[in-house]
Formats: structure tokens, sequence, C-alpha cells
């Protein structure tokens, strides 16, 4: 509760980025509750459109890492992590239309 209580500092971002946080703790707790209830499920945890946004997410990172300055400071260590984040993409779309053609 103490993420919603108004703050000087950031009277907006606060309560938003609660909600935010609280929301997102809440679809792990239902993901893990499905896990140890062993329901069935078909397709998987996240669903094929899922797993193409948190794809997208992943090659959006390197972008926003140009605009902060990270590869002008930590060069060698961003271009290693946006080959993985670029392969993460790739694999979560691949897997993504993967789990649509079993659908189909």
């Amino acid at each position: 509760m103490m993420v919603f209580l108004p703050n000087e500092k950031a009277p907006i971002a606060a309560p938003i980025g609660g909600l935010i946080m609280s929301l997102v703790g809440f679809w792990g707790f239902v993901k893990c509750v499905r896990l140890i209830a062993g329901k069935k499920t078909h397709g998987g945890l996240i669903t094929p459109s899922g797993l193409r946004l948190l794809g997208w997410f992943f090659l959006l990172l390197p972008i926003g890492g140009l605009f902060t300055g990270y590869f002008v400071t930590h060069t060698e260590r961003a271009l290693i992590q946006t080959a993985a984040y670029f392969g993460i993409f790739v694999g979560l779309r691949a897997l993504a239309s993967r789990r649509e053609s079993n659908d189909a």
C-alpha cells in the first residue's frame, strides 16, 4: 500500500508505477497458481500475441539505450546485449508462430 500513498517527489508517477507493479505481480501470481495447480494448458503460459509483444519489448531495449547514452559509456557490453536481445526477439517470434501453426 505504500506505493499508492502520495509522494512529494513524484505525485503522479508513484501511483501509476504502483498500479503497474501490482498488475504485473497479479499476473505473475495467476501464472504461478496455474503452474502449481497443474492445469493443462494447450498453448503455454503466454499467448502468441503476448509472446510477440514481449519480443518487441526486448527489441526496444537497445533503442532506448541509444537515447540514454548507454552505448557511449558501455560500448562492448551494449553490443553484446543488443545481439542477445535481438536473438530473444527472433526466438519469441518463432515460438509464437509455431504455437499459432499448432493451433490451426
